[in-house]
Parts: structure tokens; sequence; C-alpha cells
């Protein structure tokens, strides 16, 4: 995990940053979509804050027993929960003060017995909706720019699947027409070489990605074909 980190944040990202990058790495190597959001109920995160989880935006209104209950759920191992533990905390810390909340059984019911609701956040409203939007700038998806090689820019990739709700390669395939398989998008991350442009435009572009993204990724593809030219098919 940490040659991971340093892979894409090569001594100069940020605590949350990094933070983010293990949310998205345990999501895409975790359960689906609505099993993510069956998780984080039960960890007290309600199904709106459970979409903020899934980018990996955490940085605000989230508990750390929280985080933590919902990546062990996840898939995460004890080695991964304590890497996150440490940058959680070491951002938490330039962070103004924030109300404690009385702390549960994961499986108890809540007060008011709605699964989505805790009683009391501060960062909810009756309805179970977020009181208080996340500060602008934070929370940056992945950046294919930051790659250097095809094995790096693959994990971006997957990465980047999973920031945008992790749809199914079935899906993904249909919203480009069906040009590539399901399963040659699900068996990308396994290359040894750098993918061509034209597939990579269609995984990105299965994932959801506007016209700005595609043309980020495409410069990313660029960049690295030309100092690798022998590894793009």
């Amino acid at each position: 995990m940490e040659r991971f980190l340093e892979l894409n944040y090569p001594g100069q990202g940020t605590e949350r940053e990094k933070l983010k990058l293990i949310i998205l790495y345990v999501l895409l190597h975790g359960p689906d979509r609505d099993q993510v959001i069956a998780h984080a109920r039960r960890w007290d995160i309600n199904p709106h804050k459970a979409e903020q989880f899934m980018r990996g935006d955490v940085e605000f209104g989230f508990r750390w027993y929280s985080i933590e209950g919902t990546l062990t759920d996840c898939g995460a191992g004890p080695a991964v929960i304590e890497v996150a533990k440490k940058l959680f905390d070491d951002f938490s810390r330039s962070e103004p003060a924030q109300q404690t909340l009385p702390t549960r059984e994961p499986d108890q019911p809540r007060a008011d017995g709605d699964p989505g609701h805790y009683p009391g956040r501060p960062d909810e409203d009756p309805s179970g909706e977020t009181a208080t939007e996340p500060r602008p700038g934070r929370g940056l998806k992945p950046d294919p720019l930051t790659a250097t090689t095809a094995t790096e820019l693959m994990t971006l990739m997957s990465a980047y699947r999973v920031w945008k709700g992790k749809a199914s390669y079935r899906k993904m395939a249909n919203a480009v027409g069906n040009r590539y398989a399901a399963s040659t998008f699900s068996t990308l991350s396994n290359r040894p070489t750098l993918p061509s442009l034209d597939l990579v435009r269609a995984y990105i572009e299965g994932c959801g990605a506007d016209q700005a993204d595609l043309e980020i990724w495409t410069r990313a593809w660029q960049q690295i074909a030309l100092t690798e030219p022998d590894q793009a098919h």
C-alpha cells in the first residue's frame, strides 16, 4: 500500500489525497455499489454521504469509526486500515474541533429505526440529507497526468471507474456502443503493455467521462506512449 501511494503521489501528495486513493483502491477490489452503501449504513453513513465515500471524499463530516468500519466491511486488511488511520489523524489535526458523537455497537438499530440516519449528527438534517456541502476544491479525483508508466495509468483508470460510481463492465461496454466487449474492460488492468488510445478513451467514456476528462486521459496516454513507444498496442 505504501508503494502504491508513492507511485501515485511521489513525495508531494497531501494526506487527504492519499486517503482518498486508499478508499478508491479498496473499493476497486471490493463489493459493488449497493453493497458499499449497505456497509456504509451499518456504520452511520447515510446513502447520500455513501456516494461521497465512494468518491473518496471523506474530508468533511465523517468520523473515523465510520470510515474504518466501512473499509473493513469492504475488505480492507489491518495494514491498509493502519495507513488510512494515520492519514486521517494527520489531516484531522488541522481541522477545527468537531462535535463528539455518541458511538454505538454496529448491529444495534438507531433510535429512529432508520438505518440511514443517526439522530443528532451535525452534518445531517432530519430527512437524512447532508445539511452542509463539502468545501469546493477538496477531494481531487484520480489524475492520469501523474502516471509515468502504462501500469500506473491502468491503475488510475481503475480508480477513475470507482470514483465515477463503479459501473459494471457490461454497462460500460453498452455505453460505448459495444465497440469493446465487457471482458476486454474487465481484464484491462492485467495487460502487460499500454493499451491503444481508442481502448483507453472507450474505457473512460464508459465510466461516464465528459469531453474534458477524455482530453486529459488522451494527454496522459500520449505522454506515456512517447516515453514508452514500444509498449503501446
